[in-house]
């Protein structure tokens, strides 16, 4: 009777025992799988994070040429730069998988500041008002006062942002059918900016720019590129 019950706990013993090993080799290979995305995701999140805060440096110092693409282009806008930092931020964190909730609700703040300015820029266009979010920042080097075409948000690059903003808030969500949605609107930007970088290289304006609107410029396009890629690598983790 009593060598029973040993032979019971020795097996119980080592069916436990192999579980333990059974989920430490799960995580340990659910963790190595990750890798690789983290590594991809933050990769594709250097260049609009560098592209932006050199932008800006080079605004405050008034330096025409860092600017502008390789080519022949407008500049980026400042407060394009600033939606593609914050938007950065958030899909970092999307990324890292962080669920602390001060980066949560710093992360949805982030994307709602962006879809604001993008929709009261995109108002500016369509209903002719004059809310000039775009303009705030070094408005002096902008050329408001003085230009013919002063540097404002292209109409893409606010069509741009709303998707690429709307993606990032669909992926906060758990639903299998919002993680569809947000990866494709993602992919609509990515299109978007590959489109705007293909016109640029082969020199057809139409593509890179509506009407008589100021052109999407070429740092942003790939930007855009950058940033809808790493949109894309973070829906893989939800």
């Amino acid at each position: 009777m009593f060598f029973n019950r040993l032979a019971k706990v020795a097996d119980m013993a080592a069916t436990s025992n192999e579980s333990l090993a059974l989920r430490n080799t799960y995580i340990k290979a659910e963790e190595e799988t990750k890798m690789p995305k983290f590594k991809v995701g933050f990769a594709l999140l250097a260049p609009p994070i560098i592209l932006s805060a050199l932008t800006l440096v080079v605004w405050a110092l008034d330096i025409h040429f860092l600017t502008r693409g390789i080519v022949s282009s407008v500049r980026m806008n400042p407060a394009t730069a600033l939606c593609f930092i914050f938007l950065s931020l958030e899909a970092s964190r999307l990324i890292a998988e962080s669920h602390a909730p001060f980066l949560s609700r710093a992360g949805k703040c982030a994307i709602w500041l962006v879809m604001v300015v993008c929709v009261m820029r995109s108002s500016d266009y369509l209903l002719g008002t004059s809310f000039g979010v775009d303009v705030q920042l070094f408005s002096a080097e902008l050329g408001i006062a003085n230009s013919a075409q002063p540097n404002r948000m292209a109409p893409n690059t606010t069509a741009c942002f709303l998707a690429l903003g709307s993606s990032l808030l669909l992926l906060r969500g758990r639903f299998i059918s919002y993680i569809f949605i947000a990866q494709g609107l993602a992919a609509v930007t990515l299109l978007m900016s590959v489109l705007a970088m293909a016109g640029y290289l082969y020199d057809i304006e139409t593509i890179y720019r509506f009407d008589v609107a100021i052109p999407m410029a070429l740092n942003t396009a790939v930007s855009f590129a950058f940033l809808s890629g790493s949109a894309l690598v973070a829906s893989r983790n939800e």
